[in-house]
């Protein structure tokens, strides 16, 4: 899937959802991404699956184990909004390709192949892209809000592509697709309402 195309629908989401109708300053961006890192790190704090939807049919929380992708509810999971790590992850990924669509920044990540605009180029595991994956959530976060901050500080875009390299390899890693959260969390995006409820 071409990373490009792929941002360019999540922008146009988000301008279908008014988060664009003012144009919002590098500043709040900035902190919107950090938001996601921190929202991750509070699912893995509460210690609840990486990917799982809440069950408000059997009134249990998440439902079933720990799952390898995500997976439905012995109920149904129709419409109800993908939770956890990897998801809160994704939201941060989402909100840099959403930005960089805006911006008519094309990401181009060189891994020695003809590849460079597929999502794989920017999801491939860390040993083979040559970027360190920290092991645990915790230090991952921390790594992705430095990743953040040196964008914010030094006008770096190319930070920003490492910080949603580093999170989507982190997500692979632990047995999950990527791709597969991320699409969930796009589509879901679609049926929310105005501003996802917020006022920016």
């Amino acid at each position: 899937m071409n990373i490009n195309e792929l941002a360019k629908d999540i922008h146009m989401n988000a301008v279908a959802h008014g988060f664009w109708e003012e144009e919002p300053d590098e500043g709040t961006q900035y902190a919107l991404i950090h938001s996601e890192w921190s929202e991750a790190l509070q699912e893995a704090r509460a210690g609840r699956p990486l990917v799982y939807r809440m069950c408000t049919d059997c009134k249990l929380g998440p439902c079933g184990v720990e799952p390898k992708s995500i997976k439905r509810c012995r109920y149904s999971d129709e419409g109800r909004k993908p939770e956890g790590t990897a998801v809160e992850l994704i939201d941060g990924v989402l909100r840099i390709l959403d930005w960089f669509a805006h911006d008519g920044v094309r990401i181009q990540v060189n891994t020695g192949t003809d590849r460079t605009e597929e999502f794989e180029s920017i999801a491939d595991r860390g040993a083979e892209t040559g970027l360190w994956i920290p092991p645990d959530a915790p230090t991952m976060i921390t790594c992705l809000h430095s990743l953040t901050s040196t964008a914010w500080q030094e006008d770096d875009r190319f930070a920003l592509v490492n910080a949603a390299r580093m999170a989507l390899n982190w997500i692979r890693m632990q047995g999950v697709d990527p791709l597969e959260v991320l699409l969930a969390k796009h589509e879901y995006n679609k049926t929310r309402e105005y501003r996802h409820g917020k006022r920016f």
